[in-house]
């Protein structure tokens, strides 16, 4: 995707979609290949806005070493995939946060995408742990992602980031190990979308010299 298309889905996800569309809920920012940061390197974001004030975002695919129930002792039938807590970001990193799905909107949460939460609220987290039944839909992270005012932005028309459009299909992945690899796939298909083929400018001379 070329520099231009990028700034504007940023941009739009930042100031709502226009008129004629539903608001920009969240976007994955896809860390280029040359992105140093061992915090970020090879990671997929996961990133919102919440109403007017900085981004947030949560660290998709960097399980740690720390199981979920050496935290949290009351946990039950964890499915694979969610058997560890994921570091979310450099940010806060005592802080506890989830993501999780619900049929109906839950207190103290914000809406990331259509039926997927994230909270901060630990006697709602204490009570999903608990409860009996397949736990697909929960992740929880130690810490999380946030940036100054224009930061991502800057970091962004720099060429550190890719920006797609947030898919829940790839928020409760079991193989995390392998979300990177296909959404730099999937963001750089947009970028041969986005450029279109080769304007004849930019062919040989060749070519150019042989149609004559």
């Amino acid at each position: 995707m070329t520099k231009k298309a990028l700034l504007l889905l940023f941009l739009l996800w930042v100031g709502g979609a226009a008129a004629a569309g539903p608001p920009v809920r969240s976007i994955f920012l896809v860390a280029a290949e040359k992105l140093g940061d061992p915090n970020f390197s090879r990671s997929v974001v996961l990133v919102t806005r919440p109403g007017s004030s900085g981004p947030i975002g949560v660290v998709l695919n960097r399980p740690t070493d720390t199981a979920m129930s050496a935290v949290f002792p009351d946990a039950v039938d964890m499915p694979p995939g969610a058997t560890q807590i994921y570091f979310g970001g450099p940010v806060s990193r005592r802080t506890i946060l989830y993501l999780f799905r619900a049929s109906t909107p839950p207190s103290n949460s914000l809406e990331v995408l259509p039926g997927i939460y994230l909270s901060f609220d630990a006697e709602m987290l204490s009570d999903l742990l608990r409860a009996k039944g397949p736990k697909s839909d929960l992740r929880v992270f130690a810490g999380y992602a946030g940036w100054a005012p224009d930061q991502l932005e800057n970091e962004i028309a720099r060429g550190d980031w890719h920006p797609i459009p947030a898919d829940a299909d790839f928020v409760f992945r079991r193989e995390p190990e392998k979300l990177w690899l296909d959404l730099i796939e999937r963001a750089s298909a947009r970028s041969v979308r986005e450029e279109g083929p080769p304007t004849p400018a930019a062919l040989p001379a060749r070519r150019l010299a042989g149609r004559d």
